[in-house]
C-alpha cells in the first residue's frame, strides 16, 4: 500500500519547489534548480501515471463512496495513536493523553521558528550569530517547520477530498504510513524547541518519549502484530500434507501470495471472496473436495471476514 499511497508525496514535493523557487526568486541559479526540480517531478508522475490510472479505476468500481471530509476527524485520531505510540494496548485516559501530546509535540515542532533550534546547541558566546549564518545559508533548514506542516497537511487534505470516492481511505494506518516520518521530524524538532527553551523541559519531555517508545516494544513484538507467515504456512503443508490433499484458501486473493512460496502438488481452491452471510451457501462451492482425503485450510482477515471462525 505505501507505494501506491506515497504518490500524495508528488504534490507535496511540487509545492515545495514551487515555494522554494518564490523564495529564491533573486538568487543566483534559481531558474535552474526550479526546472530541475519541477523536470524531476514530471518524469515520476508520468511513470507513476499507468499505476494511478489503474487504481482511479479500480476505485470508481471496487470502492464503497462516502462524502469529503466526513468522518476524517474521528479516522484521523486512531492513525495518530497508531503512530504515536506504536500500537500498545492503552485504552482510555492514559491513551487519550498520549495522543494529546504527541499532536501538540508535532505543532510546536512545525510552528517553532528555527533559529531557536539552531541556537540551543550552539555556543552562546557566538551562537545568536552562528545561527544567523545557518538559517540564511540553509534553505532547507530555513523553512523546516513549513516544510512537514506541508508534509502532513497536503496529503490529508487530499485524502478528505477523495472520501467522495472511497469511505475507506483512512481505515488502516498502513494506508497513510508516509506520513510518519515528517511526524518523527515534526516530534524532533519540538524536543529541540523545548530542550533550547528550558533544559529542564528538554530533558523531561527526553525522558516521556522514551519512556512511551521503550513501553509500546512488547505491543510490536507480539503474534498478532507480526507480518503474515505465508513462507512457514507453504512449508507447513508441503511438510505434512499428503498426495490427496486440497488446499482450500478464503478468500480468494490470498492464493497470489501463498502461489509465491508453494511448491506443493496439491490443488488450490479459492471459492469465496467476500464475508459470508448465510452458511448454508457453503456446501455448494465445497461439494467438490469431498473426493480429497484431507483439506487444509489457510486463512487471513479473518477479523473482518469470519469472526466467529
Amino acid at each position: 500500500y505505501s507505494y501506491l499511497f506515497s504518490a500524495f508525496m508528488l504534490p507535496v514535493a511540487g509545492l515545495w519547489v514551487l515555494l522554494l523557487a518564490w523564495q529564491g526568486r533573486n538568487t543566483p541559479g534559481n531558474a535552474h534548480r526550479s526546472l530541475v526540480g519541477l523536470g524531476s517531478l514530471a518524469a515520476v508522475a508520468i511513470l507513476f501515471l499507468p499505476l494511478a490510472r489503474n487504481a482511479w479505476s479500480i476505485s470508481g468500481t471496487e470502492s464503497v463512496p462516502g462524502r469529503a471530509f466526513a468522518g476524517a476527524a474521528q479516522a484521523l485520531v486512531p492513525l495518530l495513536a497508531t503512530y504515536a505510540v506504536g500500537w500498545p494496548r492503552w485504552i482510555g485516559s492514559l491513551g487519550t493523553a498520549l495522543v494529546v501530546a504527541a499532536a501538540l509535540l508535532a505543532l510546536v515542532g512545525m510552528l517553532a521558528p528555527d533559529r531557536w533550534l539552531l541556537a540551543s546547541g550552539l555556543d552562546t558566546r557566538d551562537g545568536q550569530a552562528t545561527a544567523d549564518r545557518h538559517v540564511t545559508s540553509s534553505p532547507g533548514i530555513r523553512r523546516g517547520g513549513l516544510f512537514l506542516a506541508i508534509w502532513l497537511g497536503v496529503p490529508l487534505l487530499l485524502g478528505g477530498l477523495l472520501l467522495a470516492r472511497d469511505r475507506t481511505l483512512f481505515d488502516e494506518s498502513r494506508y497513510f504510513i508516509f506520513l510518519v516520518p515528517a511526524l518523527c521530524l515534526a516530534w524532533g524538532r519540538g524536543l529541540a524547541a523545548a530542550w533550547g527553551w528550558h533544559r529542564a523541559a528538554g530533558w523531561a519531555a527526553l525522558v516521556v518519549a522514551l519512556m512511551v517508545t521503550l513501553a509500546a516494544l512488547p505491543a510490536n513484538w507480539s503474534p498478532e502484530r507480526r507480518r503474515e507467515a505465508w513462507r512457514e504456512t507453504a512449508a507447513l503443508i508441503e511438510a505434512y500434507a499428503g498426495p490427496n490433499d486440497a488446499v482450500l484458501l478464503y478468500p480468494d486473493y490470498l492464493r497470489i501470495a501463498l502461489e509465491r512460496y508453494f511448491d506443493g502438488d496439491q490443488p488450490l481452491f479459492t471459492p469465496f471472496t467476500d464475508a459470508i452471510a448465510d452458511p448454508a451457501t457453503i456446501d455448494g462451492p465445497l461439494q467438490g473436495l469431498s473426493s480429497f482425503d484431507a483439506t487444509w485450510l489457510v486463512e487471513s482477515h479473518h477479523e473482518s471476514l469470519d469472526p466467529a471462525n
